[in-house]
């Protein structure tokens, strides 16, 4: 199977882009030397994890079995990872994504998982929430730096921040959800220049995303 960058470039409808990303993901976790290579974040498998992915999941939550339009992430392109192409009128819909992690942390993480050759399945024990309030300061950073940039685009713009749920957050937990909540609120008096401002909650690859709209231009 094909996993690079020009594959991810491929135009492909909502459906034949999420058969793609699961059939990659599947061959990602099976021959040791890749999974591993993926885990320290080398390339292709880190635009693999941090844009392909969101991405394919973005595409089902707002076209779903939808034909009309054709996903693909776009090579080196200033203000845009990828594309949304309406078929019928030809308008290219651009999307933005970013995910605010602590990439040295994870390389770390994961190069001592390699190390061990065990299945790491426990997560952060993290009882003060002091793990997840770096994790949405991290965001909140990011969202005023993107805030400085000029993503609108005659096709209109989403932008998508992207915010891992497992090991840290449970919708269970009251002071978890506050802290998500206030996040939320405060992301909602940036001044964006996009059309669409989402939070993405992600958790396990069998469940479903949480899309949050943090903005939303009513004329999009």
């Amino acid at each position: 199977m094909e996993i690079s960058k020009k594959a991810f470039q491929k135009p492909r409808t909502p459906i034949d882009l999420q058969q793609y990303v699961d059939d990659a993901y599947e061959f990602i976790c099976g021959p040791e030397d890749i999974l591993h290579a993926a885990r320290l974040k080398k390339e292709p498998y880190k635009t693999f994890q941090e844009e392909l992915l969101p991405f394919s999941a973005f595409c089902t939550w707002k076209y779903g079995n939808r034909t009309d339009v054709l996903c693909s992430l776009v090579p080196g392109t200033t203000g845009r990872d990828a594309i949304v192409h309406h078929l019928t009128t030809d308008v290219k819909h651009s999307v933005e994504i970013t995910w605010p992690i602590d990439g040295k942390q994870i390389v770390q993480n994961n190069k001592q998982l390699n190390e061990s050759h065990t299945i790491w399945r426990t997560g952060w024990y993290d009882d003060g929430n002091t793990e997840l309030k770096k994790a949405m300061e991290r965001i909140l950073n990011k969202a005023y730096d993107k805030s400085q940039k000029d993503y609108r685009s005659a096709g209109g713009s989403t932008l998508i921040f992207v915010f891992d749920e497992f090991s840290l957050f449970s919708r269970s937990d009251p002071k978890k959800v506050e802290i998500l909540n206030n996040l939320i609120k405060q992301m909602r008096e940036i001044d964006f220049r996009v059309d669409e401002v989402l939070l993405m909650l992600a958790q396990s690859r069998e469940k479903p995303k949480t899309f949050i709209t943090i903005k939303k231009r009513a004329s999009n």
